[in-house]
């Protein structure tokens, strides 16, 4: 599937972070498959990275939007919200995303430093 080629070679520039390459072909993924949930948090995800964060907070929405209750889904908005300086809201997904997948070390360590910022 042609989409799934330019979301790999996407997640491969986001890795070695080149961002404006892997937006380039996160647009792509969601010309080719427009419902595809996955495609727009990962655009989430990469326009965080490029501190695009109200444009990721409407990328996101609309993975939640088609569907998608993953713990990812809300760990990357949280991580979106706290970038916003909206730190409840930020707490409200990143508990969400703790009670989805207890085990996650890493988002019991983001809400931890979200507390602590917001307190």
């Amino acid at each position: 599937n042609e989409a799934r080629a330019y979301d790999a070679r996407a997640t491969m520039f986001h890795n070695n972070d080149e961002f404006e390459k892997a937006l380039d072909d996160r647009n792509k993924t969601i010309e080719l498959d427009p419902t595809n949930a996955t495609y727009y948090l990962n655009r989430a995800n990469t326009k965080n990275f490029m501190e695009m964060n109200e444009e990721a907070l409407v990328d996101v929405d609309t993975a939640i939007g088609y569907g998608m209750t993953t713990s990812d889904v809300y760990t990357i908005r949280g991580i979106i919200l706290a970038d916003l300086n909206r730190r409840e809201e930020a707490l409200s997904d990143l508990s969400k995303s703790i009670e989805i997948y207890p085990r996650d070390g890493n988002i019991q360590k983001r809400t931890s430093r979200c507390t602590r910022r917001a307190g």
